[in-house]
């Protein structure tokens, strides 16, 4: 099946915002993800494994709709007469009627079970969904990995599972590092990638990819036009913008250079330890050298020209984002990461993860070393200053908030990247009110038949190496926080079965339970995923959420304060059409309040 009638499969079996429904009481993941998921991983291996088209799609449908028995029949919350009878009429009305005889019989039992319960369907197929389903299950870093490797080979003995982690805590060098690795040295293999909290998980066959990855530095370098490597490579005095004005600007990068920057060849440095080797002119390329420590961050990754040593105390500048020493020919100033106090990007203070943005910015900063001596400078390291290219590039230097989905749980690469474009989409629908166009399942439809290129850009960070999308929000983040545009595009994404999310002024990659995290309190949103309390209101709120959207704010904020018990009777208040919609669908599966 191809993406795109993967996610309208999906979409009309759980149609929002009954995608919003979670699936599991022990994981904040939604029904619509870990289903999608799981058809997505079980139809992949079915393409790597070359079965027939007929088995990759039951291994998909089987997937999308195997939690059906465990969260709805099980739990008691739907008879399987009433859901038989809506998988039956969704799946005629995708014109795939001839597996409903597999469906059905998986709404009594547990159709990616291992021991194949469903009468009918081959023993691979039910493997390909028990991988797809497990995936997700209780596991680490290394324990997924041994786990992947015994599965695999129960599909084919020349199957196996490669791993590659970027562990390093600059969210868009990891990103960009990750990528880029992944479209030279995997991209091309005959494979199925995993993103996850720890790396990258490839099933390949044996010969296809390697255990470790020799990677170069060449690969990480950031392309730029003739004139700015000209610029930043040549000296002062053969820079006539520099002779007359005092400054000379990088085009693009909203950077300047002064005059004593340029006679310390400070930007030569710069253009030789990041920008392409052939952009250089008559200069030799620099390649970083980076304290051991750094080293056991990239799991199954050796760089060929990137050295990794003991960096001695005389020779070390401390970097004031990460605290890592490094060298001080490799070392650049704060102020290269933000404005000229190095604390800010375009007015907004950056606080990514937990780093620290607020120390001097000038290079001959001194530091207190452990006896109480000043002893080392600080100054930006190469990674660090890779991650503000990052920015740069990515478009974010002007941005003052991000809602961002973080995902525990490993998710295939491809979906990942449709995820990020559709909350891209839905950002942008929600801001400008658009009325017309695809509808809110349309638009990750059309996501999904876009190129299948993953980047980043326009307000979009996709972390590859976490499981980890951030979109833009357009307003600055107060205590009075949230316009209509706001409200709408956090709901939309919750009806989509997008979330834990977060509303943060940074990028943030760490998971809540929460179905909502802001900064201020908003009760209707503010409880946990896991709850099986609350969970079932999950559609209730995220409707009210959207529909509260156009109020004015103080009385949406009024709404949005009441407890998640009360988001079925605040949305019939403020949209009787969006509650019959909410109601008549749960009840369509047999689920009612």
């Amino acid at each position: 099946m191809q993406p795109q009638d993967r996610v309208r499969t999906a979409y009309t079996l759980l149609p929002p915002p009954i995608s919003g429904l979670p699936a599991k009481y022990h994981a904040p993941i939604s029904l619509l993800l870990h289903s999608l998921s799981t058809g997505w991983v079980s139809s992949d291996l079915g393409e790597l494994l070359r079965l027939g088209e007929e088995e990759e799609t039951l291994a998909f449908i089987l997937g999308v709709t195997h939690d059906i028995h465990q969260k709805l029949v099980k739990d008691g919350l739907s008879s399987p007469k009433t859901a038989k009878a809506y998988l039956r009429e969704k799946l005629d009305e995708l014109g795939l009627r001839e597996y409903y005889r597999y469906v059905e019989s998986s709404v009594d039992v547990d159709a990616c079970g291992k021991h194949n319960p469903v009468r009918g369907i081959p023993e691979r197929v039910v493997t390909l969904c028990h991988i797809g389903d497990m995936v997700q299950g209780r596991f680490q870093g290394l324990q997924l990995l041994y786990w992947l490797r015994e599965m695999v080979k129960h599909l084919d003995e020349d199957l196996t599972v490669r791993y590659y982690g970027v562990m390093i805590p600059q969210p868009f060098a990891r990103s960009y590092i990750a990528l880029r690795l992944y479209n030279k040295y995997i991209r091309s293999a005959d494979q199925v990638t995993l993103t996850s909290p720890w790396g990258l998980y490839v099933i390949t066959y044996e010969d296809e990819l390697p255990e470790v990855l020799e990677a170069s530095w060449d690969d990480l370098r950031v392309g730029c036009d003739r004139d700015t490597a000209k610029l930043v490579v040549l000296g002062y005095e053969n820079i006539a913008e520099a002779e007359k004005g005092g400054k000379a600007s990088i085009p693009g990068s909203e950077l300047s250079i002064s005059k004593d920057e340029l006679r310390n060849r400070l930007w030569s440095r710069f253009a030789r330890l990041f920008y392409c080797k052939d952009l250089l002119g008559g200069d030799e390329p620099m390649y970083p050298v980076l304290d051991r420590s750094i080293e056991s961050l990239f799991v199954n990754i050796s760089f060929t020209d990137v050295e990794f040593r003991d960096i001695r105390p005389e020779e070390a500048y401390i970097c004031g984002l990460c605290g890592t020493p490094h060298l001080a020919e490799q070392s650049l100033p704060l102020s290269m990461y933000g404005t000229k106090r190095g604390v800010k990007i375009a007015g907004v203070r950056v606080t990514t993860e937990k780093w620290n943005r607020f120390l001097p910015a000038h290079i001959k900063v001194k530091t207190f070393d452990s006896r109480g001596t000043w002893s080392h400078r600080i100054g930006m390291c190469p990674l660090c200053t890779l991650d503000a290219l990052g920015i740069r590039y990515s478009e974010l230097q002007s941005l003052s908030g991000f809602v961002s989905l973080s995902v525990a749980k490993p998710l295939p690469l491809g979906l990942l990247a449709i995820i990020g474009r559709s909350m891209r989409e839905v950002r942008d629908q929600a801001y400008k009110r658009k009325e017309a166009g695809p509808g809110i399942a349309g638009i990750v439809e059309e996501a999904a038949s876009a190129s299948t290129g993953i980047s980043m850009g326009r307000g979009l960070v996709v972390d590859f190496s976490s499981a980890t999308v951030s979109a833009s929000a357009r307003e600055p983040l107060t205590d009075n926080m949230f316009n209509g545009g706001d409200l709408v595009f956090i709901g939309k994404l919750l009806e989509l079965g997008f979330y834990p999310l977060k509303y943060t002024s940074s990028i943030d990659t760490t998971v809540s339970d929460r179905l909502l995290v802001t900064p201020v309190s908003l009760p209707v949103a503010d409880f946990s995923v896991t709850s099986k309390k609350y969970s079932i209101l999950v559609p209730y709120v995220s409707s009210l959420l959207t529909t509260v959207g156009g109020l004015e704010r103080s009385k949406a904020m009024r709404i949005l304060s009441i407890t998640p018990s009360m988001a079925p009777l605040a949305l019939l208040s403020t949209s009787k059409g969006a509650y019959d919609h909410v109601a008549s669908l749960l009840r369509s599966t047999g689920v009612a309040l």
